[in-house]
């Protein structure tokens, strides 16, 4: 499974795009806002470039990638 649809299943939301090299999801085919993720040249040297503040738990995919992940929201 691509890191898109693994990403997209995760959070209820479609795969527009599923390359090997950059991959693409959004909450629906023509909804925004969506996530957009690609490589970068640069070896990684601190925790994630983008990372909202949030009470999140962070975890680590098969393939390395750190992703953060938080409860259900409450009203």
């Amino acid at each position: 499974m691509g890191l898109a649809r693994r990403w997209a299943e995760a959070l209820g939301w479609v795969a527009v795009n599923d390359a090997e090299d950059a991959y693409e999801i959004r909450p629906a085919p023509d909804g925004l806002p969506g996530l957009l993720s690609g490589p970068v040249q640069e070896a990684k040297t601190v925790t994630n470039r983008l990372h909202l503040k949030e009470p999140w738990v962070v975890l680590i995919d098969p393939e390395g990638n750190e992703f953060c992940v938080r409860g259900e929201r409450r009203a």
